[in-house]
Formats: structure tokens, sequence, C-alpha cells
């Protein structure tokens, strides 16, 4: 929802709320001194917009915290300042007030807290399923896009037609490395075409399928020793989205150049305590302006999944440096 519509709903609230307490701060008034007849305005407005001040202050507090206190790291921490602040605010109104008019004692100063309170409550979490409901909207759209990026990665033509061209030249000569590149390659296609058709997978699938990617990807450089795959820390029961990392390992290959010294292709994936790291590093040719080094729809596309799948709660950071093009993501981990 559009900031400028929840803005307008705040403020159609509190107005109406405040015609409200005008009605009734005059009927009241009327009713306990009745001699002085018609109460006067300077007298009612003031009264009704510190009443609407007192009620304000509790609503908006807990609006803010509600997140908080069920979704915050530090939940216990929360409602030990919810449960502080019901406590408390109460004690001040009386305070302030001097316990004159409404405040009369605590019972009551409660009870009217509680109200705001709980009405703050439910008016986030209002906001938040409407919140819920839209991000599922934006989803569903974007998985029309996601399963045609899906389709592209997997019918590929330079990779199937690399893989394929190194399978049959080895054919002859080394059948039984042939047999295994078929099977690997086998493995991916089973991988795309039948397990990555869900919201999650385990991370040791998905670890595997790159394994096999960047397997079959090595074949076709003859110095084989500069490409480089690990997996630091245990798997578990993790499970992360499918196809999440594939498009960074695949982009590695497509901009590798063989320039510099330390030339090559490093990609490592560390599993570390609630979260999980990728680095994929390769040296490009800085100068050659007929490689884009994935700018444009393909990283758009991929922030955006990210984005709409952990929000802000993940990392992403590309460097270019030293003709060395480094990625570097970090997202949450959720075990099973």
């Amino acid at each position: 929802m559009k900031r400028s519509v929840i803005l307008l709903i705040h403020f159609s609230l509190w107005a109406l709320l405040y015609s409200i307490a005008l009605l009734i701060t005059n009927f009241v008034m009327d009713i306990a001194q009745p001699e002085y007849g018609v109460v006067p305005t300077d007298v009612i407005f003031p009264i009704a917009f510190y009443l609407i001040i007192i009620f304000a202050c509790p609503f908006y507090i807990f609006y803010a915290l509600f997140p908080k206190l069920i979704n915050g790291k530090s939940k216990v921490q929360w409602n030990l300042l919810a449960l502080g602040l019901i406590i408390s605010i109460p004690l001040i109104l009386l305070w302030l007030d001097n316990q004159a008019f409404i405040f009369s004692n605590y019972i009551k100063s409660l009870a009217l807290i509680l109200l705001p309170t709980l009405f703050g409550v439910l008016f986030r979490s209002f906001f938040m399923w409407i919140e819920q409901n839209n991000l599922r909207i934006q989803l569903e759209k974007l998985s029309f896009e996601s399963e045609l990026a899906q389709l592209r990665l997997q019918i590929n033509p330079h990779f199937l037609f690399n893989t394929l061209n190194n399978i049959d030249s080895l054919i002859a000569d080394q059948p039984k490395k042939a047999s295994d590149l078929l099977l690997k390659l086998s493995d991916i296609m089973r991988y795309m075409l039948y397990e990555a058709g869900v919201s999650k997978v385990n991370l040791d699938k998905e670890v595997e399928y790159l394994e096999n990617f960047v397997f079959l990807q090595k074949q076709r450089f003859k110095d084989k020793e500069s490409i480089n795959f690990s997996v630091v820390g245990k798997v578990g029961s993790i499970e992360i989205p499918p196809m999440l990392l594939i498009p960074f390992v695949e982009n590695t290959f497509k901009h590798y150049s063989p320039v510099g010294e330390n030339c090559g292709i490093d990609i490592r994936v560390q599993i570390g305590e609630n979260k999980v790291k990728l680095c994929c590093q390769n040296s490009y040719d800085s100068n050659d302006s007929s490689k884009d080094k994935w700018s444009g729809i393909g990283l758009k596309t991929v922030k955006r999944r990210l984005g709409l799948i952990y929000k802000d709660d993940y990392g992403l950071k590309i460097t270019r440096k030293d003709n060395t093009y480094t990625v570097n993501l970090t997202i949450p981990s959720y075990d099973n």
C-alpha cells in the first residue's frame, strides 16, 4: 500500500475520532454541569484535543512496536519494554493530569490505555496483512519471469553445445569419462526440470547442482587447476529457494577472461551460523567492451527476487578491481 494512502487513512481516522470526542465531551459536560447551558467551544475543543493526544500516544507507540514484538531478533526485550510502557503510561498520565478529570485513578487509566493500545496493534496488523498479501501477489507475478529465466538457462545453447561437444570428443578414447560427464549433465537437467519446481530445496541439492555445473564447465578449459569450487561448513538441513545461486556462478564463467597474474575462477560456498555466503571471483579483461559485466535486466531480476524473498535481510556486493570481478552474496539460512 502506498504511503500516501496510509497517511490518508490515519488522518481520516483521527479526524473521525476527534469529531466523536467533541460530541462526547459536549454531552458529558452538559450532563455534569447543566446550569451553564451551552458549553463554550473554547472549553470543549481543548478537552477533546487533550483526549485525542492521550489516546494517540499509546496507539502509535504500539503501532510502531508491534512488528518488533512478533518478528524482532530480540523479542523478549521488546515485549518487556512493551509491558513496562503499559504499566508506566497510566502513571505518567495521572501525574500530568494531577488526578483530575477522567484519569481519577490508576485502574481507570490502565483500562483506558489498553483500548488504544489494542487498537494500535490491530491497526498495524491490518497493514501488515495487506503488505504480506501484496508481497504474495508480487511473488506470483515474478514466478512467471523466474520460469522464463530458468527456461533460458535450461536450454542455454552455449552450455549444452560445449558439454555435448566435450562428451562427443571423449567417447572414442575415454568412454568412461564421457559416461561420467553425461551422467552429470543428466543430473543437472533432472534437478532443473523436476526438483527445482518448489519454493525451497535442501542446500545440499543446490550445492550438488553447482558442483556438477562447475565440473562440466571446467572441461572446456586447458588449465583446469585455475577453476576452483569449494564448500566450507556443514550443509545440514538448511533450505534455500531453488536456482538462487546459479545465476552468479553462470555469470562467473560467462565473463571470465584469462588475463592478469592471478587469472582463474574461484567459487566458494560458506555455511555459517544462520547465514550462507557465496563468493564468486573471476578474472576479466577490463578493456573488452564486448562483454557485459552483468548489468541491466539480468542483475535487476536477481536483485528483485532477493528483495522479495529476504527484503533487507541479505547482502549483495559486486566489485571490479585489478581485472578481477567479485560477487559476494549473503543470505539467511533456515533449518528444515
